[in-house]
């Protein structure tokens, strides 16, 4: 291998290491936390968050993962998994919302919380829980849906 040939890797700078003293710890707290940090368009756009928690549930940090159409955005699992491991999470939330105001988890949405489910498993962060929001309520896909969740 030559000199020339570099891995492309990213970058992650810690610009508040502190800690944020804003604790998680309920489907609740992770929904209303979101809603102060969603974009204005949770009606017209489907997005998808990223929630890193730390061993005792202490956020970390939230980040965009994705953003989609009027029913639908990609999610990339190695976006989320490479910013959770960069983080040193111990714990994620993933959420999005259902712009029609539904928040009954599509087909997709369970397969999706699976294989998430199946990548913490591997990387020993917990998965705390899958939340889909809508603008007037939301859903813990725990909650709801426990038998997703192999953890």
């Amino acid at each position: 291998m030559s000199r020339n040939n570099k891995v492309a890797e990213c970058s992650l700078v810690w610009s508040n290491r502190k800690r944020t003293g804003q604790s998680i710890t309920s489907p609740e707290a992770a929904s209303k936390y979101l809603r102060g940090h969603w974009h204005k368009d949770i009606t017209t756009r489907e997005r998808f968050y990223l929630m890193c928690l730390s061993r005792t549930n202490e956020l970390i940090g939230v980040s965009e993962m994705s953003v989609g159409g009027v029913h639908s955005c990609v999610v990339d699992l190695k976006l989320i998994f490479g910013t959770a491991l960069k983080c040193l999470a111990s714990g994620i939330i993933v959420a999005h919302n259902h712009p029609s105001g539904s928040v009954k988890p599509s087909n997709h949405d369970i397969d999706l919380t699976k294989k998430i489910d199946a990548a913490c498993g591997l990387l020993d962060i917990c998965f705390v829980d899958h939340i889909i929001l809508s603008p007037d309520t939301y859903l813990s896909m725990r909650e709801d849906n426990p038998s997703t969740f192999k953890s």
